[in-house]
């Protein structure tokens, strides 16, 4: 942050002088300016609207690299390293594959705008020939701009970088908001007496919002001092299960009961307990 506020009162300090040097040949210098500042608002528009779709793709990437890591012991133990790996390796993949298209769909557009922020001599240097000709500039006004006007542009590409971040912290912004305005899960306020630790999964449904449903009519027991394994592809629901249970969403419909209680009739403090 501090380079970017540097960057800019740069460019105002060296836009200020010119002016004073010369009006004539600063509007000529501010010409690409001109031309490249749309392009550069378009193209971080452009970049914002999709900032949603590729934090999502970082994120699933991430978490199954995490979870790949986690998992090393026992994925070595029974030999799984392919399966697990494939998982992850669909993740990278995919996030590669999007960053990539990100990429391509902005080159063009930001390409143009680093030749323009970075050319400023394209305009100093005829308008000024032709300034000097008629002799309305002084030889040592034209040396100047030639001088000074072949670099003053650079911190723009600084400003790029910073519209950036601005992007990203309004993405963050947003998704703070958004948790902050989700509907918190009623909950008693009174422990439950439990029967035990038993956790019965009685003909559950569940479905994310605006999507199809994940779990149908599932129903399992755990008992305590036994082992239970959910087994089923990718996406079948198995995290989302476990996370059912401790309640992280309502079920949409059936019930979930630990020692005999329903997980909505639970204290938050006691179920995490």
């Amino acid at each position: 942050m501090p380079d970017d506020v540097s960057a800019f009162t740069a460019i105002v300090f060296t836009v200020t002088w010119l002016f004073i040097v010369d009006w004539r040949m600063a509007l000529c210098s501010l010409i690409v300016v001109a031309i490249s500042l749309p392009i550069m608002a378009l193209g971080a528009g452009r970049g914002s609207g999709k900032l949603g779709e590729y934090s999502r793709s970082m994120a699933r990437m991430n978490a199954s690299i995490v979870e790949f890591v986690r998992a090393m012991p026992v994925v070595r133990t029974f030999n799984g390293t392919g399966r697990v790996f494939g998982e992850t390796k669909t993740a990278i993949e995919h996030a590669a594959e999007y960053e990539s298209e990100r990429g391509r769909e902005f080159l063009p557009m930001f390409t143009v705008f680093y030749v323009l922020v970075t050319s400023p001599i394209l305009t100093i240097l005829p308008l000024g020939l032709l300034f000097w000709h008629f002799e309305m500039v002084s030889t040592s006004t034209l040396l100047f701009f030639f001088i000074v006007g072949l670099g003053f542009t650079l911190p723009l590409v600084r400003l790029l970088s910073l519209m950036t971040q601005l992007a990203y912290l309004g993405l963050g912004a947003r998704l703070v908001r958004q948790l902050d305005e989700a509907t918190v899960l009623p909950e008693p306020v009174e422990r439950a007496d439990l029967a035990g630790g038993r956790v019965e999964v009685s003909e559950v449904s569940f479905a994310y919002p605006e999507s199809p449903r994940v779990l149908d009519d599932v129903s399992f027991t755990a008992d305590p001092g036994t082992v239970t394994a959910i087994a089923g592809p990718s996406g079948a629901g198995k995290s989302t299960l476990a996370r059912l249970i401790v309640r992280f969403w309502d079920v949409d419909g059936g019930a979930i009961r630990i020692g005999g209680v329903d997980v909505r009739e639970m204290p938050m403090a006691q179920l995490m307990g």
